[in-house]
């Protein structure tokens, strides 16, 4: 009898030593995931993915860090088998539908992008990343309403009305896209694309001063633009008080959101 007790004793003590093990790994997973160190993340979700093959989180998250890392072709095999693990595992659809945007199956990665952001509302990137696929098929009214409902949920998502804004660009609302432009630059000061679309938006309205002000400001935020010297010839045309630029923004830059 003492024996059997003994052994009871010993054995829940060790389940409870496995499960302080794996919440220390899956805490140690996540810091590593939301500070976005790759490497780490990829590491500790391994050995989280060895000691439970079949749970399909364990899979999409190390496809998130993957994405993160820029392993694409590592990436797609851990969102697919997140999602053969479990067929509503929101992030597995967000993991793939990056890999595919980034591979232009534009018309695959909505499907994912879509399923993703029916499964988790909280899930603002997927919402975010719909609209860019939908951009690069220049389906600019499906885009606009993706991004107008990651507006209807966060109205200050500076993501999210920075590509609104460049949907309304894109389809010469010339006043919107300056409002939306704006408030995304007051949302966040850094993110240089939309000082590009915001400096656009302003020369074609023939506000000059402003246009060259935020052409100048994308320069600082991107010293290495591939576009420097196109950018630069725009800003002398427009201190000459001549609109420069083609009358539609181009396609869009591959932005793809990440996990915040």
């Amino acid at each position: 009898m003492r024996i059997a007790t003994l052994l009871a004793v010993l054995a829940a003590s060790l389940a409870g030593c496995m499960m302080m093990d794996l919440k220390r790994e899956e805490n140690t997973a996540q810091a590593a995931l939301e500070k976005r160190d790759w490497e780490r993340a990829i590491s500790a979700y391994r050995n989280l993915v060895r000691m439970f093959p079949r749970k399909a989180e364990y899979h999409a998250k190390i496809g998130a860090a993957f994405v993160g890392a820029g392993n694409w072709e590592k990436a797609e095999l851990a969102g697919r088998n997140a999602i053969q693990l479990d067929p509503e595992c929101a992030l597995g659809h967000f993991v793939l539908g990056n890999c595919l945007l980034r591979a232009k199956k534009n018309d695959e990665a909505i499907d994912h992008f879509r399923k993703a952001a029916t499964l988790d509302e909280k899930l603002i990137e997927a919402r975010l990343n719909l609209g860019l696929a939908h951009e690069r098929l220049g389906e600019w009214e499906k885009a606009e309403e993706a991004y107008r409902k990651v507006l209807a949920a966060i109205p200050n998502d500076a993501s999210a009305l920075a590509s609104l804004g460049a949907v309304c660009l894109q389809r010469n609302r010339l006043d919107e896209a300056v409002r939306t432009l704006e408030a995304a630059a007051e949302a966040d000061r850094t993110n240089a694309r939309n000082r590009y679309h915001l400096g656009m938006a302003y020369g074609r309205l023939k506000r000059f001063d402003e246009s060259i002000r935020s052409f100048e400001r994308y320069l600082q935020l991107e010293p290495a633009a591939s576009d420097r010297a196109i950018v630069e010839g725009w800003m002398a045309q427009l201190r000459l008080g001549l609109v420069p630029f083609p009358s539609e923004p181009g396609p869009p830059a591959l932005r793809p959101a990440p996990l915040r």
